[in-house]
C-alpha cells in the first residue's frame, strides 16, 4: 500500500510541476528577439532608401545613364554610358536639376 501512496505522490506532484511550468514556462523565455527584429528592420530601412535614391537618380539622369556621387550629400553627376560627365548635376533631395 506504501508503493501505491508514494507513486500515486509523485504522480501528482509530477503533475503539480507541469502544470507550474506550463503556467510559468513562458515567461521564462529569456531569448529576446528585439534586437535581432531592430537590426532587420534597420537594414530593409537602409535598402528601401537606396531603391528610392537610385529610382531618383535613374529618374534626373535617364533610364540608360548612370551617375556618379559628389562630395556634397545628395548632389550626384550624371554620366554617359562611357563614363563621360552630361554636365548635368543634380541634387536628389530636391526635385530640380541644373545643367553646368
Amino acid at each position: 500500500m506504501n508503493t501505491i501512496k508514494s507513486k500515486a505522490t509523485t504522480a501528482l506532484l509530477l503533475m503539480g510541476f507541469l502544470g507550474a511550468l506550463g503556467v510559468v514556462g513562458p515567461a521564462l523565455d529569456i531569448e529576446d528577439h528585439g534586437y535581432e527584429h531592430e537590426v532587420a528592420r534597420e537594414e530593409l530601412d537602409k535598402q528601401q532608401r537606396q531603391e528610392r535614391f537610385e529610382n531618383a537618380a535613374r529618374e534626373v539622369c535617364g533610364e540608360n545613364a548612370t551617375y556618379r556621387l559628389t562630395h556634397k550629400h545628395g548632389e550626384i553627376i550624371c554620366l554617359t554610358k562611357r563614363n563621360h560627365a552630361t554636365g548635368r548635376i543634380a541634387s536628389i533631395g530636391e526635385t530640380n536639376a541644373k545643367s553646368n
